[in-house]
């Protein structure tokens, strides 16, 4: 399976008042044709920032790494020629579609906007296709909805336009921020459901970021952990869920809550706060909540160590000099 997006050693800063915020520190992965891959950790850990600032969306500044799309290096591309790429071969769902979409126009004029830009159709052509993408997005009586403002819909029908628009030019590749943010359980269920069928009716490659394992779990092919801006451990599903190798994902599975758990039982949860992004610390940035953490973690950052050929991590625990402490920590790698 050949890769459509392939990030190499991005790190990407804000200048700020305090100082250099290094959002995202040496992060590489790659998306495969037809592949949903999660990108997954808790809030700052740099997973929307890295995504936009591969379509240029954020004033950030890139200190280093490689941005290929389809066989192409886009690294180096500037804003005119991103704008080809941005709605046309990439699409993206922002997290909250009530921000996301503009309040003062309709939604049909808004998913027509981009129809006109990147395939300049006319506008009854436009029009025409706007209606067919209500439609397969679920939304009933396109006709009175192509005529309504955001304000008339509900969330996951505002949910549902924003990926109408996204989808709009037939993407390569739909990069998906949080899309069930807010809405309730029925309708995450509808919104995910959605994505995995136009997925497959459309033949594009899907970017899932969110903190929602359970969502994970169901839809995701490969998935991607990432903390302090820096990914820890990537897998398939089975590796993450089943045999996953970092102390952090481990804190993340640990953290769910179970059905058939005692109701005086205590919740589970990472101690300690994230990482300070203005002051990154030299070596590990799970060190300091870490149990398992050894005098190198303080010193070193660990570079990815493979497992097999779908499931690596970053952690010295991996090493082999370290399985005895991991055996004494009642901490093992499982095969």
């Amino acid at each position: 399976m050949d890769e459509i997006l392939k990030v190499d050693d991005l790190s990407v800063s804000f200048q700020t008042y305090n100082g250099e915020v290094q959002a995202v520190r040496h992060a590489s992965f790659s998306l495969r044709r037809k592949e949903v891959l999660a990108i997954v950790g808790e809030s700052g850990s740099g997973k929307s920032v890295m995504m936009q600032s591969i379509l240029k969306l954020t004033p950030c500044i890139r200190k280093s790494g490689t941005i290929w799309f389809d066989g192409e290096d886009i690294t180096e591309f500037d804003d005119r020629q991103m704008q080809k790429i941005r709605g046309s071969k990439i699409g993206i769902i922002f997290q909250d579609a009530m921000t996301s979409l503009n309040p003062t126009m309709k939604i049909g004029k808004q998913i027509a906007e981009s129809l006109r830009r990147h395939q300049h159709m006319t506008p009854a052509q436009a029009k025409a296709r706007a209606l067919e993408l209500l439609v397969q997005v679920g939304i009933n009586n396109p006709e009175q909805r192509y005529k309504q403002y955001i304000h008339n819909l509900s969330g996951g029908m505002r949910q549902r336009v924003m990926i109408a628009i996204a989808l709009a030019c037939k993407p390569r590749v739909l990069i998906a921020d949080e899309p069930t943010t807010a809405l309730d359980v029925t309708i995450q269920a509808q919104i995910m459901n959605l994505l995995a069928r136009l997925k497959e009716e459309m033949d594009c490659s899907i970017i899932l970021i969110t903190h929602d394992l359970g969502v994970v779990a169901a839809h995701a092919d490969r998935i991607v952990v990432m903390y302090g801006g820096h990914p820890v451990e990537v897998g398939t599903s089975e590796d993450i869920f089943y045999h996953s190798r970092h102390p952090y994902t481990r804190g993340l599975l640990e953290s769910i809550p179970r059905l058939n758990a005692d109701s005086s039982q205590e919740l589970n949860s990472i101690g300690g706060t994230p990482p300070d992004a203005l002051h990154p610390l030299p070596g590990c940035a799970f060190c300091p909540r870490c149990k398992y953490a050894m005098r190198i973690c303080q010193m070193e950052q660990p570079e990815m160590t493979i497992h097999n050929e779908t499931h690596s991590a970053a952690c010295f625990l991996q090493d082999a000099d370290a399985a005895e402490t991991c055996e004494k920590l009642g901490w093992r790698n499982e095969p």
